[in-house]
């Protein structure tokens, strides 16, 4: 069994997986990852190796220090990705886009992907049926949305999301929930259009914390696969370790 750790700006995701298809995940705060980790090793004395991807922090030493008899394998480390990687400043991509781009890579072989990750930040990647990497977008995320309008206005409230958002707005509230998720689902919308009038045919993959969410505002042939960041890192393991 493989423990895969996704560490993003907000949270961390600890998936425990041994066929890379169904997961039991724990979301766990910052603070909270030690202990939890700990716990969750514990009681899954059978985890031989644990898996990950960190935006935030080097995990190396943790593990190394913490769990000496765990093996290791951090795909920050990794030299060589199953893609090709046409970003002109290769190393400032993020990897997390590249452990999304290389899940695209291995599981939709010889496809054109569009990878839409919406998290923290929404993150748009390309690829060519070539596996050829061509970079893609960033924007803020729905959470980032309602926290900017409450933190860069005098008074306007910090607003959470809903499910069901009307499009004119009847009080202030209502009025931001409006703008932030219709915005962000237009906003998405229209990427994708774009898109489509510079290539034919092409996957569209939506993960990300707020896929579930967006994929009820949608309608538009959208892949909705909250899985497919640990479904990329598991593909990452086996494709650098296919005898494990």
């Amino acid at each position: 069994m493989l423990l895969l750790v996704d560490h993003g700006n907000t949270r961390i995701k600890l998936h425990l997986t041994s066929d890379g298809q169904k997961f039991d995940t724990t979301t766990v705060s910052h603070d909270s990852f030690p202990d939890e980790t700990a716990e969750l090793l514990r009681k899954h004395p059978n985890v031989k190796n644990v898996v990950f991807s960190s935006v935030a922090a080097d995990l190396v030493p943790f593990f190394q220090n913490s769990f000496p008899n765990l093996g290791i394998f951090d795909v920050a480390h990794l030299s060589n990705w199953p893609f090709i990687n046409r970003y002109t400043t290769p190393e400032t991509l993020g990897i997390d886009r590249k452990v999304l781009a290389a899940g695209a890579t291995l599981l939709e072989k010889g496809k054109s992907c569009l990878i839409i990750d919406a998290g923290t930040c929404i993150t748009y990647d390309f690829l060519l049926p070539d596996s050829s990497y061509l970079g893609g977008a960033i924007s803020p995320g729905l959470h980032m949305r309602f926290r900017a309008l409450h933190e860069f206005t005098a008074k306007l409230p910090l607003v959470s999301n809903v499910q069901e958002t009307a499009l004119i707005g009847n009080s202030t509230i209502t009025a931001i929930q409006s703008g932030v998720i219709n915005g962000m689902v237009a906003e998405i919308i229209g990427i994708i259009n774009r898109y489509k009038e510079q290539y034919a045919d092409f996957t569209i993959i939506l993960t990300g914390g707020d896929a579930e969410f967006l994929a009820t505002q949608l309608k538009n042939g959208i892949f909705a696969d909250s899985n497919f960041m640990q479904r990329a890192l598991y593909a990452l393991y086996q494709f650098y370790n296919p005898n494990d």
